[in-house]
């Protein structure tokens, strides 16, 4: 199934993850990690993210997860609750001592 702005009436943050993190995302993993960098501070700013132009709360936003990028891929739906910026827990991904922008991840919608 495509995901689409329409279907859920929110935009969509999307986001590729490997076969291992995008398994467990939401069930165990509630959270989702991106390197503090030029393209993801363009992204999450002040607190809020940047979608076609536009700057949304996290909570009014949803994320997409894909596994790949075929047309035919496997993909999950969450909510945002938040997101902030701090370390992240290394069964999860992140790599010791190192600082990340993490999407705290909610309800699963698809």
């Amino acid at each position: 199934m495509s995901m689409t702005n329409n279907d859920y009436h929110a935009p969509i943050l999307h986001l590729n993850l490997t076969k291992k993190w995008f398994d467990i995302i939401g069930n165990p993993k509630h959270e989702e990690y991106r390197t503090i960098n030029q393209y993801w501070s363009r992204i999450f700013i002040n607190g809020k993210i940047k979608i076609k132009g536009k700057y949304y709360l996290p909570a009014d936003i949803i994320v997409g997860c894909s596994n790949g990028y075929a047309m035919k891929r496997p993909q999950k739906l969450f909510r945002i609750i938040d997101l902030k910026t701090g370390f992240g827990n290394p069964a999860w991904g992140a790599k010791p001592n190192t600082q990340y922008f993490i999407l705290i991840i909610g309800e699963q919608l698809l």
